[in-house]
């Protein structure tokens, strides 16, 4: 009985972890597809700190590694992503970028990094009263060298153009977006409200019994619907001109 429990005490605590290990991995995967490129190194950097001995040297870990290298490559810590791509040679020797997955600027970045290689072990020498063996020279490293990569092309969408500022809100500008919703929204409630008002002053004839009280309910019905003509028209050019 005690056996069992412990058994299953066991198998418990390793399926916990696993658990923890997979979430990280699975949000830095997620991280990474939204193009929140910091944050996914974070993750992979803590899912790689958690990784287990038996998925070291694994698929697993060479895939993480290369998210990492990229995720910092893209947010723009180029020094961090050179160590990092470093530390995936040292781990995998043979491992090179997939050029159908990785933009070719990318590849031509790393490429010209020198590559980490095995330091010879030193020979013991005899040693001899008359001849002293000159230290050798340690080979100077040559700083990488950068590659400015064009910026990434922006898009027009065209779901800037919607209504009430949701062209705004998407594209990133929201107080542009507030702007264009209060104006919008106003607009259509002094039109709609004036219009009601208006009815209510009507006979059945057609006519009003007091034209002071009519004629003010008129402009504002009309301010209110030609001013969300206008402000609609605004939003739309403000959506074409609008960049990601």
């Amino acid at each position: 009985m005690l056996r069992g429990l412990l058994l299953a005490l066991c198998l418990s605590f390793a399926t916990t972890a696993s658990a923890a290990k997979h979430t990280k991995m699975g949000d830095a995967v997620e991280a990474y597809r939204a193009g929140k490129f910091a944050r996914a190194a974070e993750l992979y950097s803590a899912a790689l700190a958690a990784l287990p001995e038996r998925d070291k040297g694994t698929a697993l870990e060479r895939d993480a590694r290369e998210k990492l290298v990229l995720s910092l490559y893209a947010a723009k810590k180029e020094e961090a992503a050179v160590s990092e791509y470093r530390e995936l040679l040292k781990r995998f020797p043979d491992f090179h970028f997939d050029p159908d997955r990785v933009s070719p600027e990318t590849v031509s970045y790393f490429d010209v990094l020198p590559k980490p290689s095995a330091e010879p072990e030193s020979q013991p020498v005899a040693p001899s009263p008359e001849i002293v063996a000159a230290p050798a020279s340690e080979p100077v490293a040559m700083p990488p060298k950068v590659i400015e990569t064009p910026p990434p092309e922006k898009r027009w969408h065209w779901y800037y153009l919607m209504p009430l500022g949701i062209g705004q809100f998407l594209a990133g500008s929201p107080v542009r977006g507030t702007i264009l919703l209060v104006l919008e929204v106003g607009l259509v409630a002094m039109n709609v409200v004036a219009f009601a008002l208006l009815q209510r002053e009507l006979r059945p004839d057609g006519t009003v019994p007091s034209v002071a009280r009519a004629y003010p309910l008129q402009v504002m019905s009309n301010v209110g619907f030609f001013g969300w003509i206008g402000a609609l028209a605004l939003g739309i050019v403000d959506g074409a001109a609008l960049e990601p």
